[in-house]
């Protein structure tokens, strides 16, 4: 079963909500599933109020998470706790926000645009900007997809 814990867990049922939070799970047999251990071996866990230390180790790995957080719902991911790390991800955030934000503005003005053209504008005018319209539609998807290889990039150091 691994290495205890010294002693008994007080707070199991805070702890053993975060681990499932953290490995998106909801009972123990997927808890097992998540980490590769049997379920007999986490209902004896349980039973007995203590979790080995490998299964701590387990998770942080796997789901980018800290013991901190695991057992006392401190710095909740690795992520927090690198500043460089962090400092990537809030400007990639940052910039996709920015982009999103645009992508917006311009979608706005091409409705208002539509809207006054279908109103009064004659039947080669609203060809035309149908036309745009399409045009635009494949620049944002295109956009959408460069930002996401772009983050991705970033995020995996590339």
């Amino acid at each position: 079963m691994g290495r205890p814990t010294e002693k008994p867990l007080e707070n199991l049922d805070e702890v053993l909500k975060r681990l499932y939070l953290t490995t998106n799970t909801n009972n123990p047999r997927q808890f097992a599933k998540a980490i590769g251990k049997d379920p007999s071996a986490i209902n004896k866990a349980l039973k007995v109020r203590r979790i080995p230390q490998n299964w701590f180790d387990i998770v942080c790995e796997e789901f980018n998470s800290t013991e901190s957080y695991l057992r006392f719902g401190e710095q909740k991911t690795k992520i927090e706790s690198n500043p460089e790390v962090a400092k990537r991800v809030t400007q990639n955030n940052d910039e996709h926000r920015q982009a999103g934000n645009e992508l917006k503005a311009r979608i706005q003005r091409l409705h208002d645009n539509l809207d006054l053209i279908i109103d009064e504008g004659d039947a080669e005018t609203q060809d035309r900007v149908l036309e745009d319209v399409k045009k635009s539609g494949d620049k944002i998807r295109n956009k959408k997809l460069s930002m996401k290889e772009k983050l991705l990039k970033r995020i995996i150091g590339e």
